[in-house]
């Protein structure tokens, strides 16, 4: 590590941290994606209506994006991922959250 490097990393120690939204559980990120995916939505509700389309949520994550759509009054929605975790957390989210339109698979878009 040269010196430069070396000052920097102390010096960020006398610094608050950032909190950042859903950093605090895999629940909390959920929520954050799903607060994320409405906040997004509310920029484009004049030129996107996603009543009766089919979705696909690549690299959905823990679901959160994936139960917003899917209440947004979309025909059918999959979320896929490749961390078999992920893809737990999100079924656990979406029964949470009493979405029962989601499907949540694992795979791999390469």
């Amino acid at each position: 590590m040269r010196v430069s490097e070396a000052i920097c990393l102390f010096v960020n120690n006398f610094f608050p941290k950032k909190k950042a939204q859903g950093r605090e559980s895999s629940e909390a990120y959920s929520e954050a994606q799903y607060s994320w995916a409405r906040n997004s939505m509310s920029f484009y509700t004049d030129y996107v209506d996603l009543k009766g389309k089919v979705m696909l949520d690549a690299g959905c994550g823990p679901g959160g994006k994936t139960v917003f759509f899917a209440e947004q009054g979309v025909k059918s929605i999959i979320g896929i991922d490749i961390d078999p975790e992920r893809i737990a957390l999100a079924k656990s989210y979406a029964a949470a959250k009493h979405a029962h339109l989601p499907e949540f698979m694992v795979g791999n878009l390469a």
